[in-house]
């Protein structure tokens, strides 16, 4: 008797827990706002198209002409201001996003509900991975899995690869690669098989947009990403001073991609009411 007594307590637990979600943290409503970046590319006032970005030919702030093969990037550690400058961090391996401009599935990203109702002030992220999360297989699963950084510049991951061609000789009439690709710089010793540090080239990206996150109102951040910024603000990169210059072993174009990136990104809020 008093065994089935016990079993109808546990009965009724696990349905009462069905019905009210008792695994939910506290404060976590299942009906605020949704948060979604949704990401467009362009370069300047023109947005990019998928299937057709290399049958068109574009110009640099320095006059480079270059036609764009793939773009894929991977930002991490989303990160939401409140009001009050507290902060909520998405910094574990599953807020990891890989960005494959080909492939539509990864142009939106909804972030899971563990945030609370209230004001917030900003939202962010960091460009590629920083010294915690860029580790050599972390990741073991394609796409992501194929983004890895040689052993002997490294390890870890590319934070992007921005894969053009363009014309360095024009008197040749033919296109050359140039591959434009982002991440860790090593810092050698005697050998070039052997670095003795690294350089992390990753950044943070911060959208300075106030918004109210409650019930039946969705947000949407349309993240634009200017692939001329790359090469223009606050530097200008002229394709024709790394002319057989292999880009993820010189620190110097890292850097001044580095320092443009900021200005790459760009975001506008859209709102969804949901009634």
């Amino acid at each position: 008797m008093l065994m089935q007594k016990y079993y109808t307590i546990i009965i009724v637990f696990f349905i009462t827990c069905l019905f009210t979600n008792c695994n939910k943290p506290n404060n976590i409503d299942d009906d605020i706002s949704k948060i979604t970046l949704k990401f467009e590319f362009y370069v300047d006032n023109a947005k990019l198209q998928q299937n057709d970005i290399s049958l068109t030919t574009f110009r640099n702030a320095a006059g480079n002409l270059y036609q764009i093969e793939d773009i894929q990037m991977i930002i991490s550690k989303i990160k939401l201001i409140r009001s009050d400058q507290s902060e909520v961090i998405f910094n574990n391996d599953d807020f990891v996003h890989y960005i494959d401009f080909e492939d539509t599935t990864t142009l939106s990203w909804t972030l899971p509900k563990s945030y609370e109702e209230g004001v917030y002030k900003s939202i962010g992220f960091t460009f590629g991975l920083d010294e915690e999360m860029n580790t050599s297989g972390r990741f073991n699963n394609p796409p992501i899995s194929d983004m890895f950084w040689p052993e002997t510049l490294g390890g870890g991951y590319h934070y992007m690869k921005l894969n053009c061609k363009w014309n360095y000789v024009e008197s040749l009439k033919e296109l050359t690669p140039l591959n434009f690709h982002l991440g860790r710089y090593p810092i050698y010793a005697a050998s070039f098989n052997d670095p003795i540090d690294f350089v992390d080239n990753y950044f943070a990206v911060n959208f300075p947009i106030s918004f109210d996150v409650k019930e039946d109102e969705d947000k949407i951040f349309i993240v634009k990403v200017d692939i001329n910024q790359w090469f223009a603000e606050p530097n200008v990169i002229n394709f024709d001073d790394y002319v057989g210059v292999a880009i993820m072993q010189n620190q110097a174009i890292q850097t001044l991609a580095q320092q443009n990136g900021p200005s790459v990104f760009s975001a506008e809020l859209e709102v969804k009411r949901n009634r």
